[in-house]
């Protein structure tokens, strides 16, 4: 359709029940067992650290409490950098390297189609599906990665989404908004509306909001009133009455200045997780829900998330207890996480782990500048094959640099001493052979702000730099522009040239410019 020529005033959507959903669900199971299948409700929003859920949205956040008496997890801690880190886990198992290639500027490439995504586990089963995200150009699925051939759900809300971020309404109107429509009410109601319109089968429903969070959480106190508005609705209805409902988010804030402090660093790592299960299933599974809620403080990852949803699939199972040395990477919440669990069984690497100590260290140690010479050179290979494209970056200033150190317990723990692994071991030698520093740089032309950690082998003095430890803690806008498309995973290293002509004449660096400075000064 051509927009415009058309007369839009306003844009409506809405959840259509598909013949096709009730057939393949009719051949799976009688309709005596719809109800008897838990639901489950997920909704997410972009960058929303537990305690900033509690400062932006305090309506929710009690009514989560109080109401539906979610289980809050605090311990909830990431695996990775950004949404797809978070979100792959969480619906798929795995992480992104241990699944097929599909980013999008990779020979032989593959659709996100063939992941082995949870909600396909549910749809076999007898569940009528939803995935909703707003926010086309950032979708998790969609910046870095080909996206979907076909609908991965049985009701899937990007079409609509792409169709109200290209219209000059949208163009035209209010932040955050669509003509009068505040865009998150879309959301909102397609999720509601979604529970009505299957009201008689089992559902399983994704949401994911980011166009309010991602940039800033400030904006997220606009949806409060109308998220409890939601939830009021449908817990009022009864349909929550069979319905696990899990509020969550990806991470925390990731720019802004209360990134740069150490509790915006904390904060980034460990976003908002919380897990309601319904009454009748507290009454049917006791120990389920025992175990949950002893979960609330322990360490747990999107990778519990998953197991946890396909435990949903097997409730009458029997309760999975781990020993010390049986801990795996991902362990449903419906069981005991064990107290004792660190970041390394969590398969959480030392850049995102909040169980370390941080010891300050000053810019002259020898550790440090190595750091930051084997960071910048990492920063200068990222680019390097695109260089037409990318300036090479240069060190401008070290803001921050510790040495991240676990917990003595965690060094020197060396077995359980009784069969119920209350009681440990601990030895007074302590054996380290590798050592992590964490460091925080500015960079220029970009005025970028990074952050890592460096492992150094005490061995053999080798500095490495994993791309998983990477953060970049500035708003980079478009200085990526030039690779956006084509190398989306460059986004947080590139600036593209076209961006810093004024610094140079007849295309090499001008007087005033600042000059490659690749080494430690």
């Amino acid at each position: 359709m051509d927009y415009e020529e058309a007369d839009f005033d306003q844009f409506l959507v809405q959840v259509y029940p598909k013949p096709e959903v009730f057939n393949r669900i009719s051949k799976i199971a009688l309709r005596s067992d719809f109800q008897e299948r838990p639901n489950v409700l997920m909704f997410g929003l972009d960058s929303m650290s537990r305690l900033s859920w509690q400062r932006k949205m305090p309506r929710t956040y009690k009514y989560l409490q109080e109401v539906l008496g979610s289980v809050i997890f605090e311990g909830y801690n990431i695996v990775g950098d950004a949404t797809t880190a978070a979100l792959i886990p969480m619906l798929t198992g795995k992480s992104e390297v241990e699944l097929p290639e599909v980013r999008k500027h990779f020979v032989e490439s593959e659709y996100v189609d063939s992941y082995p995504l949870v909600w396909n586990n549910f749809a076999s089963k007898g569940y009528a599906t939803l995935y909703s995200e707003d926010e086309p150009s950032i979708g998790v699925f969609n910046l870095r990665l080909n996206g979907f051939l076909r609908p991965p759900t049985d009701h899937y809300m990007r079409p609509f989404w792409q169709a109200l971020w290209e219209s000059p309404v949208h163009r035209d109107s209010p932040r955050y908004c669509t003509g009068n429509v505040p865009n998150h009410v879309y959301l909102l109601n397609y999720t509601k509306e979604f529970f009505v319109k299957y009201a008689n089968v089992s559902k399983f429903a994704f949401t994911f909001g980011s166009e309010l969070t991602h940039w800033d959480n400030n904006p997220g106190e606009y949806i409060d009133a109308d998220f409890v508005e939601m939830f009021e609705y449908l817990h009022k209805g009864g349909f929550l009455d069979n319905t696990f409902v899990m509020v969550f988010a990806d991470h925390g804030a990731r720019y802004s200045r209360v990134r740069k402090t150490i509790q915006g660093k904390m904060e980034e790592r460990l976003p908002m997780m919380s897990i309601a299960m319904p009454k009748q299933i507290r009454e049917n599974y006791p120990l389920l829900w025992r175990n949950l809620q002893r979960n609330a403080d322990k360490l747990v990852t999107p990778f519990d998330i998953h197991e946890t949803l396909i435990n949903i699939l097997n409730l009458s199972r029997k309760s999975k207890v781990h020993s010390f040395k049986t801990i795996p990477r991902g362990i449903s919440l419906l069981d005991e996480v064990p107290a004792n669990r660190t970041c390394s069984m969590a398969h959480i690497d030392m850049h995102w782990c909040t169980c370390l100590k941080q010891l300050e260290l000053d810019v002259t140690d020898t550790h440090v500048q190595k750091s930051v010479n084997a960071f910048v050179d990492f920063l200068d290979r990222q680019t390097r094959p695109v260089r037409h494209l990318c300036e090479e970056l240069r060190f401008k200033s070290l803001l921050h640099a510790v040495l991240l150190i676990p917990n003595e317990k965690v060094l020197m723990f060396q077995k359980s001493i009784d069969d119920d692994n209350r009681h440990g071991n601990f030895s007074s030698h302590i054996n380290v052979d590798h050592a992590h520093f964490q460091i925080t740089i500015a960079t220029s032309p970009n005025k970028g702000l990074f952050e890592t950690t460096v492992q150094v082998n005490m061995t053999s003095g080798a500095y490495t730099v994993l791309e998983s430890a990477v953060s970049r803690l500035d708003r980079y806008g478009n200085q990526p522009a030039c690779v956006q498309d084509k190398y989306p995973d460059l986004r947080k290293y590139c600036y593209c040239w076209r961006l810093h002509k004024t610094l140079t004449v007849g295309g090499k660096p001008s007087s005033t410019g600042e000059m490659p400075v690749k080494r430690w000064p």
